[in-house]
Parts: structure tokens; sequence; C-alpha cells
């Protein structure tokens, strides 16, 4: 942070609105600390980008379903940047969040309840697609901080 407000004298963004995102990208990463989830998440929220940032709920979720076949959240990231239609990315990211924390978890996903299973590629779907259920596995977990601010 010392060098960004070194660099740009300070910390306010206001600056960088007239900047592409690739730009904003390309200033950020070269800052230690910096990915581009953290990059993408500055994008979305703090300037009300089109981004779509991916985090391991994210990237556990398009790889079960065989949208991506990668590695890393950076490397589902990069497949997936140009897929997406704009306008949609902030809604597909936090619905796969929200899915990601609620059914497709990553210990003990609820496959018997998932209403994409069907398309799911999942190896070990099926073994999770008939363990018993009880009340206290299904808990509701959609709270993004920033969708209760207003």
């Amino acid at each position: 942070m010392k060098n960004l407000k070194k660099n740009f004298g300070s910390l306010d963004l206001e600056f960088m609105n007239e900047y592409t995102d690739e730009k904003i990208y390309e200033i950020f990463l070269n800052h230690k600390g910096f990915g581009v989830k953290t990059v993408s998440c500055v994008l979305i929220f703090a300037m009300g980008r089109d981004a779509f940032p991916v985090d391991t709920h994210v990237h556990r979720i398009l790889n079960r379903l065989g949208i991506v076949k990668t590695s890393s959240a950076e490397k589902t990231f990069e497949a997936v940047k140009e897929i997406i239609p704009e306008g949609k990315k902030y809604e597909l990211h936090s619905n796969l969040i929200k899915f990601g924390r609620n059914i497709c978890r990553a210990k003990n996903p609820l496959c018997s309840i998932c209403f994409l299973y069907k398309v799911c590629e999942f190896p070990e779907k099926k073994f999770y697609r008939f363990k018993k259920i009880n009340a206290s596995d299904i808990k509701e977990n959609n709270f993004i901080i920033l969708e209760n601010l207003s």
C-alpha cells in the first residue's frame, strides 16, 4: 500500500476511472500482494466494473461442471474471462459463491439436492448423491458483505 500511495499520491481509486480494466490489472499486479482475484474484486466492487473474480468456490464449481478444466483459480479466471457475457459477471460471481457455500461445497457437497447433478462432471458425485443428509447439513449461507451495503 505504501508503494501505491507513493506512486499515485493517494489510495483513492477515482483517478483510475479513465483507465481500461487491462491497465488497472497491469498496475495492481506489479505490486506485491495483489493477484487477479483481488484486482477483479477492486474492479467489480469498488469501481463498479464488469469483472469476474474467481475464488475457490467459483474455481471448484466451474471445474466440477466441466466448463473449464483448470488447476488453479487464476487459470480458471483466464479461461472464462472472455466467455461470460457482458453485464452478467457480477450476478454469476455472487450466485456461484452462494451455490458453492450452500450446495457444491468443497467438503460434503449436497449432490442429492443439487439441481445441476445431471450435467455435473464431478467424479465423486455418485458417492455424495446417496449420502444421507441431516437437517443440520443444510445451512444457507448467502452473506456477501458488499451486497448488504446501501
